[in-house]
């Protein structure tokens, strides 16, 4: 039996001697050759990422435009209508895959409209409204909902109360594509006013004949209150005085024919329900007394701005 060799350090040493004999150091040339190498194979696979890419938004493009397509012969869209809407999908961050998007989704497609109008002149956008009612009207879009932006008449639903002269005038009874139909006791042109929650709006009138009238523009008006007010005319009382309650929004009113200008309670009746209100009185001018609804009265604020929405004679 052979005895067992002890590794000490010179045995070690010429181990790794023996190893290291054999690695030649690369040279300058063959680094340079490794690098460009790496260079290769990451320039390929970012090549391939963008034909991937390139691929998909073809696909995407193509799905776009037949969806596209089948909505234009579905839904009638003419050759004009179809020049509006590329029109509109050129403020969309994508036009090239928004195209029938901008025709399924209608927050797309108002979100757009805002940023195409507000490009357009004044004259521009009278002259459009027509045609563009009828594209929205062939979109099947619903009317908005309070509280979200309308642009033009087509944009109300049935009921929407109109106003001339801070009196209710009109109610919209039904529309088509070409123009609506409003409920009225006298025939009514010019301009009219609008009130949902998110504001006052004007508009002009425009009439067909036999109550018909052509769909327009509604713009915007400035609301200097925090509150959307509504023009009334109807009997109150004001600390038991009798008065006038010339206009009222969730916020506060406007009353005429009191003696006094101090704060109290303000009472009336609308659409057949009753409301009691403290209000304090924070300016008077040439037009009546300026109320402001005291706080902690939120239910019965609440109850009113529905009624008054509503818009009920």
């Amino acid at each position: 039996m052979q005895p067992i060799r002890s590794w000490n350090q010179e045995n070690v040493d010429q181990l790794f001697s023996s190893l290291s004999g054999g690695i030649r150091p690369a040279s300058p040339l063959e680094i340079l050759g490794l690098f460009a190498g790496l260079v290769l194979v990451l320039l390929l696979l970012i090549r391939l990422d963008q034909l991937r890419r390139q691929s998909r938004r073809k696909r995407l493009i193509q799905h776009s435009r037949l969806n596209f397509e089948a909505m234009v012969e579905e839904r009638k869209i003419t050759a004009s209508e179809i020049d509006l809407l590329q029109k509109i999908v050129a403020f969309t961050p994508d036009p090239e895959i928004s195209l029938s998007l901008l025709c399924r989704e209608e927050q797309t497609f108002y979100l757009a409209l805002r940023q195409y109008l507000n490009s357009q002149a004044e004259a521009e956008r009278m002259a459009r409204t027509p045609q563009l009612a009828r594209l929205i009207y062939r979109l099947d879009f619903p009317p908005r909902k309070d509280g979200l932006e309308a642009f033009t008449s087509i944009d109300l639903p049935p009921g929407t109360v109109f106003y001339r002269d801070n009196q209710q005038a009109g109610r919209l009874q039904s529309q088509t594509a070409e123009y609506f139909v409003l409920q009225m006791s006298n025939p009514l042109s010019g301009e009219a006013a609008i009130h949902r929650t998110e504001g006052r709006y004007t508009l002009q009138l425009m009439p067909l004949g036999e109550s018909r009238y052509q769909h327009t523009l509604l713009w915007r008006a400035p609301q200097r209150r925090a509150h959307v007010r509504f023009p009334l005319s109807i009997p109150a009382t004001y600390n038991r005085e009798r008065v006038e309650l010339i206009n009222v929004s969730a916020g506060g009113a406007l009353i005429s024919g009191s003696e006094t200008a101090a704060d109290g309670s303000l009472r009336f009746t609308l659409q057949g329900s009753s409301f009691l209100l403290e209000a304090r009185v924070v300016s008077i001018s040439r037009h009546g007394i300026h109320l402001q609804f005291k706080d902690g009265q939120m239910a019965i604020t609440d109850r009113l701005f529905r009624n008054l929405i509503r818009g009920k004679p």
